[in-house]
């Protein structure tokens, strides 16, 4: 789940933080080498993944399709503009 905030109610050493990164197009911090945490910028693009990623129905979907893959075995890409130029004709 996505929290909003409004900058303006945060602390001000969060407010300084965001203040920094303003102008860079993200970052990513890292503890123990491992990446933790992204900070972007947000725009309409990224509100429509927002919405998808929440969207419980899409997810089961996409859960039967890793799991269809798993049993059912998957094909290349190659394969898929092959047989969608085959389609096309």
């Amino acid at each position: 789940m996505i929290e909003k905030i409004n900058i303006e109610e945060c602390h001000p050493v969060i407010r300084d933080f965001f203040t920094q990164l303003e102008g860079n197009n993200s970052v990513i911090i890292y503890k123990d080498e491992k990446p933790c945490y992204f900070f972007g910028e947000v725009d309409d693009f990224s509100d429509e993944v927002r919405s998808l990623s929440n969207n419980p129905e899409l997810i089961t979907f996409l859960d039967q399709c890793r799991q269809r893959g798993k049993t059912e075995g998957t094909i290349s890409l190659s394969e898929v503009r092959r047989r969608l130029a085959i389609e096309s004709q």
